[in-house]
């Protein structure tokens, strides 16, 4: 039960019509009160408007399904048949117009409570319905009761805040309330960093603070923007050590391309190609024995820009037939001189073939298909055949089927690039979006990455995995591989779009923006 109302509570802002937002100073203005070790701070305001239609949105089914799984909405009942009112009704007694809720410690030594306004009249009213004794303290100003059956304690301040913390872990909420009294006696987690951060952050109805823990150290400020099934959110990071492998970038880019896959891709991200490579890249070379996907004539070629693109194909309409949805994944690289980057491609993946063929002939094991390349056409596409390779390496594993190695070079006016895919249909689609005309307009700048994904693709992708979660499953744990799919699924669901741009300003910072477009109501979706 100790999670039952903030886990309800923070699900309710998704979904809600239109509603004011609030400075960054008001929504974290109770972590002045917050001790310095708080791991967890949120503070959401005007709660009951953000409630408003949450029942209404597909995101509503995952929040259902992941409340149903930790027993809160039994939990919840329960409370709410003692106060002898429905579920609803108990939401609108506990929670006044905002609520905070703060985290310490981990473990069996984790603390949390629960803070939100509530007049005297109103308290009063909760504690005679609850049919539970009361206590009272004039000297501390506090009136309490315990729900001994869910180990909960309400306390009510004559300051006119409800307090709901644990029975037998009172610390925090001891703590805060010193604070609250005597705000100038002791340290809390609003030091000067963090109010310089809170300060940038953009106006909302939401404010999150996280400590990281060791080894990574530092902190998280992030408000969240709801606006009917519009979810936008700011968050900027400082870490107590270097949380990235990879160099700032010095490259100013324009990004705007990213946009233009968002219909057909499951993910595309974007990023500079000083930083290092990328993770498709990387799960190229992998796929291909550990050889370097581009040489270092291509690399000495390459412009500014690298898109990443994570798609999928129906495994039934492919020649080694697969009843799942396969995965694609395609890199599409910049490059300054047009001209000779088709050479200097073809080139390099002819001798990659050799080298993949001799492996699997030294090996006994595959053989793999070595283009001529002087049957190759200026502009068009080429493949190399994989599956031997690929049913070697993943020994009949299904995500494996269906692979090639497929390139090609397209001019559009966002540049030139060279795109290599493990798919035809990748590799199509990928040509298709850079040639595409702009279809929104990013910032430039000096952006480590930006993205997009498509929470309907991605829901089928994963939908697709369920019925053979026996082959992904580690030690024969198929049914909680299919739990945990589902519930990633139903929530992949109620999101319809999803852009994100970060930045990182320093060696420990990053700022974070992203843009959740929600899926609408059931019934709109059905008009």
């Amino acid at each position: 039960m100790n999670l039952a109302i903030v886990l309800l509570l923070v699900m309710a802002p998704f979904g809600a019509p239109e509603t004011p937002s609030a400075p960054p100073q008001q929504l974290f203005e109770h972590s002045q009160v917050a001790p310095e070790d708080t791991l967890f701070y949120l503070h959401i305001s005007d709660v009951e408007t953000l409630r408003g239609q949450l029942e209404n949105l597909p995101i509503a089914d995952w929040a259902g399904q992941f409340l149903q799984a930790g027993q809160v909405i039994h939990a919840w009942g329960n409370i709410a048949n003692l106060a002898g009112v429905d579920a609803q009704r108990l939401m609108d007694m506990f929670i006044g117009d905002s609520l905070t809720f703060m985290i310490q410690g981990a473990g069996s030594d984790l603390e949390w409570v629960l803070m939100t306004p509530m007049t005297d009249e109103r308290a009063g009213d909760l504690f005679r319905k609850l049919k539970v004794k009361i206590y009272s303290s004039k000297k501390k100003g506090l009136t309490s009761c315990i729900l001994p059956e869910h180990r909960l304690m309400l306390i009510h301040s004559n300051q006119g805040m409800l307090f709901i913390c644990p029975q037998k872990k009172m610390g925090l909420f001891t703590d805060v309330h010193r604070r609250i009294e005597s705000p100038e006696k002791y340290q809390t987690l609003h030091d000067e960093s963090v109010g310089e951060a809170i300060a940038k952050l953009a106006p909302g109805q939401a404010g999150v603070y996280i400590r990281h823990e060791e080894p990574l150290g530092g902190w998280s400020v992030a408000s969240l923007d709801f606006q009917g099934t519009q979810l936008r959110i700011q968050h900027r990071a400082r870490f107590g050590r270097d949380a990235f492998s990879r160099p700032i970038t010095q490259k100013t880019i324009d990004p705007s391309v990213i946009q233009n896959f968002k219909d057909h891709a499951l993910v595309a991200t974007i990023e500079p190609t000083d930083t290092g490579d990328g993770m498709v890249e990387l799960f190229l070379q992998q796929m291909l024995g550990n050889l370097s996907l581009i040489g270092e004539d291509i690399r000495k070629n390459l412009g500014d820009k690298r898109v990443m693109v994570l798609g999928d194909v129906e495994g039934r309409l492919q020649d080694q037939e697969v009843d799942m949805l396969l995965p694609t994944g395609a890199i599409c690289l910049e490059v300054k001189n047009a001209e000779i980057a088709e050479k200097q491609l073809d080139e390099h993946l002819i001798k990659l073939s050799k080298k993949l063929n001799k492996m699997g002939r030294d090996l006994d094991g595959f053989c793999v298909e070595v283009p001529n390349r002087r049957q190759f056409i200026p502009g068009e596409s080429r493949t190399v055949d994989l599956d031997s390779f690929t049913d070697w390496v993943g020994n009949g594993f299904p995500l494996l089927t269906n692979v090639d190695l497929c390139w090609v070079t397209v001019e559009s006016e966002y540049g030139t690039y060279l795109v290599v895919a493990t798919h035809e249909a990748a590799l199509k689609e990928s040509e298709k979006a850079l040639c595409r005309a702009p279809v929104a307009t990013i910032a430039k700048g000096k952006w480590a990455s930006c993205g997009v994904a498509n929470g309907l693709r991605l829901g089928q992708n994963i939908d697709s995995l369920i019925d053979h979660a026996e082959l992904l499953a580690l030690d024969g744990k198929s049914e909680e591989l299919k739990s945990t799919l589902k519930l990633i699924a139903s929530f992949a669901y109620g999101i319809e779009n999803l852009t994100w741009k970060l930045k990182r300003p320093g060696k420990n910072e990053m700022v974070l923006e992203v843009d959740i477009e929600l899926a609408p109501p059931i019934s709109a979706q059905d008009e």
